[in-house]
Parts: C-alpha cells; structure tokens; sequence
C-alpha cells in the first residue's frame, strides 16, 4: 500500500467508536476457539471485559455521566453471570480466561470465596444482621379513658359527671315546665 493510504487509514485517524471496535475485534481474535467463533463463553467474558474498561475509561473523564454508570454496572453484572457459567461448567477455561484478563475473582461469580473479599471483615449476612426485624410498638401508657386530669379524675369519670349535670338540668327544666302547667294562673 502507498504510504499515504497507510497514513489514512491509520489508527490515528480513527474515531472512538471505531477504536471501541478495533479492541472488540481484537479480543475477540485472541478467545476465539475457532474461526467466526464470537459465542463462546471466553469470548463473551473478552468482549464484555473490553466494553466495561471502555466505559470505566469514559466515566474518568465525564463522571456525571448516570446512563453509562448504569450500563457499566449492568455489563459487571453480566459478565458475573457468564463467568459463573464458565466456572461451574468448563473450571481450566474459566481459570485461563480470568488469569488472561487480569479479572480477581470475588464472591459474585466464584461462591467458593469465603468471608469478606477484603481480608478477615465478615460480611452482614455472616453476622446475621440482615435479617429484618420490624419495631415493637410501644403499649400505651394508660388505656384510653384513664388518662388523668390534674384534678386526679380519668376522661371517663369527667364524662359521666357533665352527663349527671346535664341529666339535672333537663330534670329541672321539666320539673319548672309541669308546675308553670299545674298552677291556676297559667290556664287563663
């Protein structure tokens, strides 16, 4: 090739999506157990490996960035599934795979680990502290009704004494309204 048609199609001269592409490529060429092979589960832990660094790259520079934090922790979150596969399934090709890629093994796709990833803290859930426990509600402290006034008399005794009163009263007024009746000048 021509010098200046090397010189265009360069590297150089790429965009960034397409750099994200040429790594993908790359990685794919190095797990590929045979060839157009982009399947395989060591494949798809190389591909996934290569788009997480991709985004963890973006993320230094634009921080703010909420939807590509999200996508980031939902690519971990895949390539935890499919390592887990490749533990349970094929242990020589999981261990090659996350030797070659430089990933550390922790709890969310080797169940084998045992206590805390960073020395001996136990976790929560090996505490039992993650076990929920709803509040006791407090009784009150008097029923209803038996709750003093500074007189000493409870609500219900105060209600009975003012219905005592008001029976009274009704009785009086009766009482006064059957002699205004009885009595001789009232006919007139």
């Amino acid at each position: 090739m021509p010098a200046g048609l090397l010189q265009a199609f360069s590297t150089a001269n790429m965009s960034q999506s397409e750099l994200n592409q040429l790594d993908v490529q790359r990685a794919i060429s190095r797990w590929q157990r045979m060839p157009l092979d982009t399947g395989s589960g060591e494949v798809q832990v190389a591909i996934l490996t290569v788009r997480i660094q991709q985004l963890a790259a973006h993320l230094q520079r634009h921080h703010k960035d909420k939807h590509s934090k999200r996508r980031l922790s939902m690519l971990v979150s895949q390539r935890n599934r499919v390592l887990k596969y490749l533990r349970r399934k094929q242990r020589e090709r999981y261990m090659e795979v996350i030797s070659g890629l430089n990933i550390r093994a922790t709890k969310a796709f080797d169940p084998t680990l045992m206590g805390h990833p960073q020395g001996n803290k136990t976790s929560w859930a090996a505490k039992g502290l993650n076990k929920h426990t709803p509040k006791k509600r407090k009784k009150r402290a008097t029923p209803y009704g038996e709750a003093k006034s500074p007189k000493g008399r409870t609500r219900l005794v105060k209600h009975a004494v003012r219905q005592r009163r008001l029976l009274k009263r009704r009785l009086k007024a009766a009482a006064a309204r059957q002699a205004a009746d009885a009595s001789p000048g009232a006919s007139q």
